[in-house]
């Protein structure tokens, strides 16, 4: 009785946080995402769906360039809203804007040097994929969070404001109708380049949607009276560069499965590997939708000092996670071969060993999240870059060391073994330390 009291408590805080529809969105994207994997294996090889998957993880990199301002300006405008100061509102809005125009023409600049260098070989692309397939495909893998950086101020916007709903309603119809557009796509037979451009339209257009929406109080406009000043963006830098430094590490540690599979083994394990973990890694899709709108609630916590409900959202959520992935693991695993040979059309062929380890992996991520969530929302990330640099470099260590012996699989249990000691056990003992602390 007192277990069913306390999941109805936090089923209750997960719908009246706004995650509710954050869910909804997450369910649109995920089943759109699991759609996408048999229709997309049936037009394209094996090599050119891992070359695809090689090369979101590669461009994740452009993510860098705003990663730090980002979060930091979202914390802040966040704090204005919380505590009533409208004028710093307007003016970390205005910082949030200009910063994120200036990256993107930066990062538009950068791309014509980088279209000159020889991808494949860079890459080790030794398949038979164009040169001019690869150049299209990573350009509009590069572009797509380039234009993300641009309208990034509207997300903040819409976060701190807790205005879920229409954020997430405009995700989901794009979402939507960037699928549609990546079936026209598929149907045509139009090529790679088009498929991944038509595949990644839907976020884009949802931003450039978001940011026309906002009221005149809150875009930010270029008049003179507007001009954002170098010591407004100097007194955020401290807490940016540790942002930023936080972001390389997680786009590190993202990245270099793929980036390892492909130096070490070939692009068909890349396939193998991207959609095993596409397939174990959907509860986790679900919670990356809640975990946004917990952000601006911590932070709203934190300067109100109540830290007891810190600690409950924390317990709460984390239990209920925890419960959910073990019980999807127990329904998946009896099933997963038919599932993956059914849902591939017999082009991958489920490795249990892989997707054992890659379960594992999951329990250990969702919580770590959590906890991560938590500290950026107070900006405490200095000891999380610490942290990951540790993961990190163990992580590549362990699996270089075990890459003889055990192939593929050397890759992931050195991520769970990692992430494990040297990430959620210091993860969880930092949090408590804070939370006992004075303030």
């Amino acid at each position: 009785m007192n277990i069913a009291k306390q999941l109805s408590k936090t089923l209750h805080l997960v719908y009246h946080s706004g995650s509710a529809v954050s869910i909804l969105n997450r369910t649109i994207t995920l089943a759109i995402g699991l759609i996408s994997v048999p229709i997309s294996l049936g037009y394209l090889t094996k090599n050119e769906y891992g070359f695809w998957m090689l090369a979101m993880s590669v461009v994740t990199i452009v993510n860098l360039l705003d990663s730090g301002f980002s979060p930091t300006l979202r914390n802040k405008i966040t704090e204005s809203i919380a505590s009533g100061e409208t004028a710093k509102y307007k003016k970390y809005i205005r910082i949030n804007f200009t910063i994120s125009l200036y990256i993107s023409i930066f990062a538009i600049l950068l791309l014509i040097p980088l279209s000159f260098l020889d991808w494949n070989h860079i890459l080790n692309i030794q398949e038979q994929i164009p040169g001019r397939t690869v150049n299209l495909v990573l350009g509009i893998c590069y572009l797509t969070p380039v234009i993300n950086i641009l309208f990034s101020v509207a997300s903040n916007i819409y976060i701190a404001r807790r205005n879920f709903k229409e954020y997430y309603l405009a995700g989901s119809i794009c979402s939507i109708i960037g699928f549609v557009l990546f079936i026209i796509t598929i149907t045509l037979k139009l090529g790679l380049p088009a498929i991944v451009l038509a595949y990644s339209s839907g976020p884009v257009l949802a931003k450039i949607y978001l940011f026309l929406k906002l009221d005149s109080d809150s875009r930010p406009l270029f008049k003179n009276e507007n001009r954002v000043e170098n010591s407004d963006i100097i007194k955020i830098l401290p807490t940016t560069l540790t942002f930023l430094l936080l972001t390389i590490l997680d786009i590190s540690l993202s990245t270099m499965p793929n980036v390892f599979i492909a130096k070490y083994f070939s692009m068909e394990n890349i396939t193998d590997f991207s959609i095993t973990f596409r397939l174990v890694s959907i509860p986790l899709s679900f919670f990356v939708a809640i975990y946004p709108v917990f952000w601006p609630q911590f932070t709203e916590y934190w300067i109100k000092g109540e830290k007891g409900k810190i600690v409950e959202v924390l317990k709460r959520m984390m239990t209920l996670c925890s419960l959910i992935i073990i019980a999807y693991s127990i329904l998946l695993l009896p099933f997963a071969d038919k599932l993956v040979l059914i849902w591939t059309k017999g082009k991958v062929i489920l490795s249990y060993p892989l997707i054992t380890t890659l379960l594992v992996y999951l329990f250990l991520q969702v919580n770590v999240y959590w906890l991560s969530t938590f500290l950026n929302s107070i900006s405490r990330v200095r000891f999380q870059v610490y942290i990951l640099t540790v993961v990190l470099v163990s992580q590549v260590g362990i699996a270089l060391l075990l890459k003889n012996m055990l192939g593929i699989y050397s890759l992931t249990i050195s991520m769970c073994i990692t992430l494990l000691f040297f990430g959620l056990l210091p993860y969880a003992l930092i949090v408590r330390n804070i939370i006992a602390a004075p303030k």
